[in-house]
């Protein structure tokens, strides 16, 4: 008696695809979940920018504006003039105040 080989029938080939098409299908779905993530936590990043400005009273000014989407968490700043570090931006008005009255 011959040995007759078992084909495969339309519906289990058909089983087979959409398998295989649902575990590609996960497979895109999961990866698109971590680009996403990954994206949203990127997006939230602060922007600082640092502005000078003289007013009419001739006041001179620094501001600093958080331009970015996320928040600005500042944990310290460092004032320096002419390579000199300074604890409080006072001091350095005082500093520049001096040298002035001492041009004169």
């Amino acid at each position: 008696m011959p040995i007759r080989k078992k084909s495969f029938s339309t519906e289990t080939i058909i089983a087979i695809a959409a398998t295989v098409t649902s575990v590609c299908a996960l497979i895109v779905a999961i990866y698109q979940t971590k680009l996403s993530r990954e994206q949203q936590l990127n997006s939230v990043w602060p922007y600082l920018i640092i502005y000078e400005s003289i007013d009419e009273n001739q006041r001179s000014s620094i501001m600093i504006a958080n331009h970015g989407v996320g928040p600005a968490i500042i944990d310290s700043v460092r004032v320096v003039y002419k390579d000199k570090p300074y604890q409080l931006p006072t001091q350095v008005i005082s500093e520049i105040s001096r040298q002035l009255n001492r041009g004169k």
